[in-house]
């Protein structure tokens, strides 16, 4: 079996690294080759990678299988698609809907989603990360023969491989500890719909706590101003974009993920496999995955309930962590996710 994986670009965001992890664990396999569209290398992959453009056209009859991952790669498999012989498939890894629509706004989320439809549509196979989704939205566009669902993976060996930090954060950390003060992490996109104007918001009134984030993105200014207005600069760490942001899960307290949607986190599985105590918003996606025995979950627009969680995460942090790290063992690895993508690439070469 030949297979074509389609992505953006060799960037750490999550659908690449979905693609890192299945290559990965199918390379002994099966041949795999991974073509991307834009010049952002941040991740090495454990096979041949291309660059190429949307106009380009890939040796397509050497591959049983065409594996896309987003907009511009679906619609590059749309538009090539009567030149290509075997099976292709997509997977979709938010609803596109709301992750459109707070990336920019509900016109263009009501437009490019019936385009983004329209492009997965034509696919053998569209995969989506949950239940939830499948069921919610995608279910009603999609035929029920082609549309299925796998949760993401992540390996073990990345959280336990942690390299050291940048000695400035270290610092910072170390500061925070000898003033006996809490450490709240967030490993993400500075973006609207994952919620971190939330946990600023509440930092007035947990005075004991910090808040580190490492990622950056449109939002980071909005998010600055908010914390200097609250007067909390001082106890909100802008920390950027890290290629090692796992090695930071080693010095959070807690860790927050009060997103407003959500695919799939793969940061999520990252904190828990790092056996961290989650504070999740109650969102059906997260209910989905894991259980209030393992995770604290809230509503991240009300105050008290983000404060009592915060504070309930922290208070069970050994308890909580062990047990969603059972959990994750047991469900959310690499090995399990490729496992159900090489069963659905047999499966659907032979239908």
């Amino acid at each position: 079996m030949r297979i074509a994986f389609i992505i953006p670009s060799l960037a750490r965001r999550g659908p690449v690294l979905v693609v890192k992890n299945i290559v990965s664990q199918i390379i002994n396999k099966v041949d795999v080759d991974v073509y991307y569209f834009d010049d952002i290398i941040e991740i090495k992959f454990d096979c041949l990678t291309y660059k190429i453009n949307i106009s380009d056209q890939i040796e397509f009859n050497k591959y049983d299988i065409i594996h896309s991952h987003g907009y511009r790669p679906n619609k590059y498999v749309w538009k090539n698609r009567k030149k290509i012989k075997g099976k292709t498939l997509t997977t979709v890894h938010s609803d596109i809907r709301i992750d459109l629509r707070y990336s920019y706004n509900i016109f263009i989320s009501w437009i490019f989603r019936w385009v983004w439809l329209f492009f997965i549509k034509s696919h053998d196979k569209v995969v989506v990360l949950t239940k939830t989704v499948m069921n919610s939205y995608y279910k009603y566009y999609i035929s029920k023969k082609k549309l299925i669902f796998i949760y993401n993976g992540i390996s073990l060996i990345d959280i336990k491989e942690n390299s050291s930090i940048d000695l400035n954060d270290k610092k910072i950390i170390e500061i925070n500890k000898e003033k006996k003060n809490k450490i709240i992490g967030a490993n993400a996109m500075l973006t609207k719909r994952k919620g971190l104007q939330y946990i600023i918001s509440i930092l007035p009134i947990i005075p004991d706590y910090v808040f580190l984030i490492l990622g950056e993105g449109k939002e980071r200014n909005k998010l600055l101003r908010l914390a200097k207005k609250l007067n909390v600069a001082d106890r909100c760490y802008f920390l950027g974009f890290k290629n090692n942001a796992i090695a930071y899960l080693n010095y959070y307290d807690i860790y927050v993920i009060p997103s407003l949607s959500e695919g799939f986190s793969i940061a999520l599985i990252e904190a828990v496999f790092a056996m961290k105590s989650c504070v999740c918003s109650d969102i059906d996606i997260f209910r989905e995955i894991f259980t209030e025995d393992e995770v604290t979950f809230c509503d991240p627009k009300n105050k008290q309930s983000l404060k009592n969680a915060i504070e309930e995460a922290y208070t069970m942090r050994s308890q909580k962590g062990e047990k969603a790290y059972k959990r994750a063992i047991n469900n959310y690895t690499n090995k399990i996710m490729s496992n159900h993508y090489l069963e659905l690439y047999r499966n659907v070469l032979t239908s």
